[in-house]
């Protein structure tokens, strides 16, 4: 299929392989949004709620990467179970809330974005855009939460907000152990 496209297109093996990235990942994101969706149906909407969510804070401030489909999968799957089923039930005052959201914001500052190791090295002007739209949007969470009355939607969005930041934090850990273990090596 590819060479066929590849041929009618004149397109470069460069475009070919950004093809087939799109094609996979599309299909591995498809496939696990399809999986999670019956797996979670009885909380559909809190789930729609939490993943779209994250979908939008990932996309500016990027975190941990699983080199495999299944280690994607169990960690995102341990991800939403932890959010619907553990965390979200739990109700947080909002002043606690509040508190945990404006650590969230300085610990994005300090951290993302952390695109992951494919990606090509990202530009000073794109680092703080994306850092500075992700700081914005869990500012506007923390705004909400200020002023719209505790619901399960809200909760459910603190708890991704929190595990979303945890991950930020551990990713960057490990990207630092991998870049001290580089350069011991070196």
């Amino acid at each position: 299929m590819f060479s066929y496209i590849q041929s009618q297109f004149d397109f470069s093996d460069y475009q070919i392989a950004q093809l087939k990235y799109l094609f996979k990942s599309l299909a591995s994101e498809g496939s696990k949004f399809i999986i999670f969706s019956i797996l979670f149906h009885s909380k559909i909407r809190v789930f729609l709620f939490s993943i779209a969510l994250l979908c939008i804070l990932r996309i500016f401030s990027g975190g941990l990467h699983c080199k495999t489909y299944i280690g994607c999968f169990l960690t995102s799957l341990l991800f939403f179970v932890i959010t619907l089923h553990v965390l979200s039930p739990i109700s947080i005052p909002n002043t606690v809330q509040l508190l945990c959201v404006l650590l969230c914001i300085i610990a994005g500052y300090l951290v993302a974005p952390l695109p992951a190791k494919c990606h090509v090295q990202l530009q000073p002007s794109v680092i703080s855009r994306c850092r500075n739209i992700y700081i914005t949007i869990l500012f506007v969470y923390l705004l909400t939460i200020y002023i719209i009355p505790s619901n399960l939607y809200l909760q459910t969005g603190f708890w991704v907000i929190i595990l979303q930041s945890l991950q930020l934090l551990v990713a960057k850990i490990i990207q630092k152990g991998v870049h001290t273990n580089e350069k011991q090596t070196s």
